[in-house]
């Protein structure tokens, strides 16, 4: 999961499965969408066939307090549903005691997955101090006997095209991997951009241990990484589908040897790269320019060594006197 949000799960799971969508009979009835503010997708319950089996045992979703407060800032028209909505915590409060054994005991394995999750969170506060609670722009639900099968089937939705989200990592980069969910254990992330408010992920968090599965449905401020993929320029080598910035630049040409790109030296840190202002082109693809300069220690003076483009297909030396290039280098 992100880590934005890690340090408050924990107390989420064991002390805030405070409001429960509970049916008559102690039953939980499953929700028809994960909704956070404007966004929503599909649930998991949707794949939770009698084939696949599985079943939601316990929902938290934000409070009626925190729901008002964030309706503060929306039109009048609104209040008047928020104090229905208020109304009915009495009743929801009335059933949260009401939970089988069963339920008690899903709720345990639930902790117990989230004290895997979470590792060694350090020790607990002191006495006296209130137990953290979920942000209001996150809900977590609880299932078990959720099958590796039913989480496959949950990926493919979530990855349709009508839903478009993405497998990212804890630094919002694109995964091409799906997850092994025939591991004993893990958790992988699902995201796609947030459609109430810029820079912002919708996200959907999956936990799972055995059979139990937690699914955190989140927003988290952030922007998808996509990955750097390649394609073929011209002359057949891959080339970069994005420019490299001016940093990136630098750091690329002083990981290769100085052989690389027509220079001697066992290293490029034996060399002074300076980037250059402006974004040349080569084969249709922006390139970075940098000029290369070497130490004279004799006449203490830098001596210019060339002039290279990165981008493309590579590396290219320029001839400055002729505007041609040479691919030096290929990725």
């Amino acid at each position: 999961m992100t880590e934005i949000n890690s340090h408050w799960r924990k107390a989420a799971l064991t002390a805030g499965l405070c409001l429960l969508l509970a049916g008559c009979g102690g039953g939980l009835e499953a929700p028809q969408a994960y909704v956070i503010g404007e966004n929503n997708t599909v649930t998991l319950d949707s794949v939770l066939t009698s084939e696949e089996g599985g079943t939601i045992v316990a929902a938290s979703v934000p409070s009626d307090e925190e729901e008002e407060e964030k309706d503060k800032d929306k039109d009048k028209e609104d209040e008047e549903e928020s104090k229905d909505s208020k109304d009915d915590k009495g009743d929801k409060k009335d059933k949260k005691d009401k939970k089988s054994k069963d339920q008690k005991d899903d709720e345990e394995a639930a902790e117990q997955l989230s004290e895997q999750t979470e590792g060694d969170g350090g020790e607990e506060g002191e006495e006296g101090e209130e137990a953290e609670e979920a942000p209001s722009d996150t809900c977590i639900y609880t299932y078990s006997g959720v099958t590796p099968g039913a989480l496959d089937l949950y990926t493919d939705a979530l990855r349709a095209k009508e839903e478009g989200f993405r497998i990212i990592d804890a630094e919002f980069n694109v995964q091409k991997q799906r997850p092994e969910y025939s591991s004993a254990a893990g958790n992988v992330t699902f995201a796609r951009k947030a459609v109430d408010e810029e820079g912002v992920l919708f996200e959907i968090v999956i936990n799972w241990s055995g059979g139990a599965c937690i699914v955190t449905v989140q927003r988290t401020p952030g922007t998808i990484i996509e990955p750097v993929e390649e394609e073929k320029s011209s002359q057949g080598a891959p080339a970069m589908q994005r420019a490299l910035t001016l940093t990136e630049t630098v750091d690329y040409v002083r990981s290769l040897p100085p052989s690389a790109i027509g220079l001697e030296g066992s290293s490029m840190a034996e060399y002074s790269l300076i980037p250059v202002q402006g974004s040349p082109m080569v084969d249709g693809q922006v390139c970075r320019h940098l000029n290369v300069y070497q130490e004279d220690p004799n006449a203490g003076t830098n001596v210019f060594k060339g002039t290279y483009l990165v981008g493309g297909s590579g590396v290219y030396e320029l001839d400055e006197a002729t505007n041609e290039v040479r691919l030096v280098h290929s990725w």
